[in-house]
C-alpha cells in the first residue's frame, strides 16, 4: 500500500531559517522515501550535512541546495540518475568540490533543467 509521501513529486523547504536556536541541520530519513521526487528545493536552511539516502532518490531531476553550511556531498548523489550539473544547484556553501562520483555522473548531464 502507497502513502501519501510516496506519490510527492516536488517538495519545497526553502528559508527555513529562523535564529541560531531553530536551524534545520539534517533532513529526517523518511524524506528521501517519496521516490517519486523530482524537484527537491532545500535553499537557506543551514543545513550542515546530507544523508547518503539522497541516492535513492532516482527521479530526482532538481535539487537547490543554495545557502547552507555544506562542506561536501555524499558520493552516493551519483545514484540520482535524472539529476543534470545545470539542476545541481550548490552555490553559498562551503563546498570547495563535488565528489568524484557525483562529478563524474554530472558530466554527460548538461541538459537545461
Amino acid at each position: 500500500m502507497r502513502t501519501r509521501h510516496q506519490l510527492i513529486s516536488d517538495l519545497g523547504l526553502k528559508n527555513n531559517y529562523v535564529s541560531p536556536e531553530f536551524l534545520i541541520e539534517m533532513l529526517p530519513d523518511g524524506l528521501f522515501q517519496c521516490k517519486k521526487l523530482q524537484c527537491l528545493l532545500l535553499g537557506k536552511n543551514s543545513l550542515m550535512s546530507l544523508s547518503p539516502h539522497v541516492g535513492e532518490l532516482s527521479n530526482l531531476t532538481h535539487l537547490e541546495l543554495v545557502g547552507n553550511y555544506l562542506e561536501t556531498l555524499p558520493p552516493e548523489l551519483e545514484g540520482c540518475q535524472s539529476l543534470k550539473r545545470s539542476c545541481l544547484i550548490v552555490e553559498e556553501n562551503l563546498l570547495n568540490t563535488l565528489p568524484p562520483p557525483v562529478t563524474e555522473r554530472l558530466q554527460t548531464g548538461l541538459d537545461k533543467c
